[in-house]
C-alpha cells in the first residue's frame, strides 16, 4: 500500500509493503526552527533543501504521528539523506527527540539527544545518509518530534562547506 499527500506544500509519503511502514518527508516538509541559527530552505540543482552552514550551529524540526499500525515497542530507525557542497571533512550531527501525547506541554523537555559524525560523499554534493535509531515511545504518546543540527561551529565538524538535507525518512516496525 502506498499513500502519497500534498499538504500546504509539503510532499508526504507512506508505504508499507510488508515491514517496515515507512514515512518520509522532503526538505520542504522540514522547518527551520530554534534560537540558534535556524537552517535555511535552500535548492541543490533541482532539489529542495535545508542549508545548513558551516562554522555555525544550525538547527530544523519536525513532527510525526506513529502511523496506527506500527508495533509501539519497537525503536524507529530514521535516515537523514544530505549533501555537501565540498568533498573532503566530516560533519556533526545532533538529533533530538521527544515523544509526546496531545497533553505534552510545547516547551517540554527532551526525551534524548544522538550525536555522530560522517564523512562526507567523495563527490561533491554527492547524497550521503546518517543512520539513527530512536528509541520506542511510552506507549500513549504517538508524536515524534525531532530536531536535527548541525554542529558546525564544533571543532571536530571538518566540513568548510554547506550541508544541504534532502529529506528524512522513517522506518516504523508494523504491529499485529
Amino acid at each position: 500500500m502506498t499513500i502519497e499527500l500534498k499538504v500546504a506544500n509539503v510532499d508526504l509519503a507512506v508505504t508499507q509493503e510488508g515491514d517496515p511502514i515507512r514515512v518520509q518527508i522532503g526538505a520542504s516538509g522540514i522547518n527551520p526552527v530554534g534560537a540558534v541559527k535556524p537552517a535555511a530552505s535552500d535548492f541543490l540543482g533541482i532539489a529542495p533543501t535545508l542549508r545548513f552552514d558551516s562554522g555555525v550551529e544550525s538547527i530544523a524540526g519536525v513532527s510525526v504521528a506513529i502511523p496506527d499500525k506500527a508495533d509501539k515497542s519497537k525503536v524507529v530507525a530514521c535516515r537523514v539523506g544530505w549533501a555537501a557542497t565540498t568533498n573532503t571533512g566530516d560533519v556533526v550531527w545532533t538529533l533530538r527527540y521527544q515523544w509526546v501525547s496531545l497533553d505534552t506541554p510545547i516547551d517540554a523537555a527532551e526525551d534524548g539527544s544522538i550525536s555522530g559524525t560522517e564523512t562526507v560523499n567523495v563527490v561533491t554534493s554527492g547524497y550521503a545518509f546518517t543512520s539513527i535509531e530512536i528509541p520506542a515511545p511510552v506507549e500513549a504518546n504517538r508524536v515524534l518530534r525531532i530536531q536535527i543540527g548541525r554542529d558546525g561551529d564544533e571543532i571536530t565538524d571538518t566540513c568548510a562547506g554547506e550541508v544541504h538535507v534532502v529529506g528524512i525518512l522513517f522506518d516504523f516496525v508494523a504491529g499485529p
